[in-house]
């Protein structure tokens, strides 16, 4: 695998751009590498291992991807302090990249470069926040779900977190969040504790005010098609109850297909899923038209399927993964990131990342 220094790369970039068009002339230029995508990576919190960037580089030929390599360890390279303990999901909204980090209780805000912008401390606040677990951008607002059972609001603008703080009940535990118009869904998935929910909050941001809706059992993620369709991920019990997408928009909530994980690309009817389920030795990896109800299986695959990402531009598949550590899939060890054609066609590369690959993020 290639690895390439980061900050070098940048300053050959600047270095190009800032050359006068007549010293151009007539002059070999070196082939750009485009930045495509971020990864983050969760470290492991029990092994002492901080959350991590992995930045991927390649460019689009007639005969698929050339010039790919990797950045690993990319936020510590750039900004010399870790990015935080047990970092779960990361969001690009306009030009910067929002992640949520829970076991610091922190929201770090990154440019695409991997430098750090702004890092909101959420501990010690009068509001009760703790743990930030998912993250959506709406109207230039990042609102954020947090384990204590809230929903907060960060201004993109001041990097300040606004007055906006939304209590959904103890026990609540919301995960996933989406934004359509003028309403926030959100996941409240319930713990294992006090019992799994079947309800999603809908939360009215012109008044605040939050109602229920019906969905499977145990939402977690959040994802909006193109039709306006808000699709919900519910893992069940982890035992009789299998994990599923769920559409939820209509009056009475609807299965979709079986997976434990899924994407739908921006300004898509296109879901993409991956089934891994806990008790079975079979992975299935579909494509499913949400108009159309139209499933195809696709032909990716990965050794244990951590993440799956669509890009709404190209098409293209990534599917993060961890290696396997005996029978069981290792969450100690770095996993990789292999890349698909819309069809499920894989570009024979396994890119070797971070320990923990949970999102995700084309640039």
């Amino acid at each position: 695998m290639k690895y390439i220094d980061f900050l070098a790369l940048t300053m050959a970039c600047v270095c190009v751009a800032c050359t006068p068009d007549n010293e151009n002339n007539n002059q070999p230029q070196e082939p750009s590498v485009t930045p495509r995508m971020m990864v983050l990576n969760t470290g492991n919190i029990y092994s002492g291992v901080d959350g991590e960037l992995s930045m991927i580089y390649y460019n689009d030929t007639p005969g698929g991807l050339s010039d790919v390599s990797v950045t690993n360890n990319l936020f510590q390279s750039v900004n010399h302090r870790s990015l935080g303990k047990a970092p779960n999901q990361a969001i690009l909204y306009g030009s910067r990249l929002y992640v949520a980090v829970d076991e610091s209780n922190t929201i770090e805000v990154v440019d695409k470069d991997g430098t750090s912008v702004g890092s909101i401390q959420l501990a010690g606040n009068d509001q009760g926040w703790s743990s930030p677990r998912q993250l959506t951008g709406c109207d230039g607002k990042v609102y954020v779900t947090l384990k204590s059972g809230h929903v907060a609001c960060l201004d993109t603008l001041t990097l300040e977190m606004d007055p906006m703080n939304l209590f959904l009940g103890e026990g609540s535990c919301p995960e996933g969040i989406a934004a359509v118009g003028q309403d926030l869904y959100v996941a409240t998935s319930g713990d294992y504790t006090a019992g799994y929910r079947t309800t999603m909050a809908r939360i009215d941001l012109t008044t605040h005010t939050v109602d229920t809706i019906p969905c499977g059992l145990n939402p977690t993620v959040v994802k909006t098609a193109a039709d306006g369709g808000i699709y919900v991920l519910c893992m069940g019990d982890y035992y009789m109850t299998k994990a599923a997408v769920w559409r939820v928009d209509g009056t009475e909530p609807v299965e979709i297909c079986n997976a434990t994980m899924f994407d739908i690309p921006e300004g898509s009817n296109t879901l993409y899923a991956i089934d891994c389920p806990w008790d079975g030795p079979v992975v299935t990896y579909l494509r499913q038209d949400l108009t159309t109800d139209e499933q195809t299986v696709l032909p990716c695959r990965v050794t244990y399927p951590a993440s799956i990402a669509v890009d709404a531009r190209t098409g293209y598949i990534a599917i993060t993964s961890y290696y396997m550590g005996g029978d069981y899939p290792s969450y100690n060890t770095p996993g990789y990131v292999a890349l698909f054609d819309r069809e499920g066609n894989g570009f024979g590369l396994a890119l070797g990342i971070g320990i923990g690959p949970a999102t995700v993020v084309f640039l």
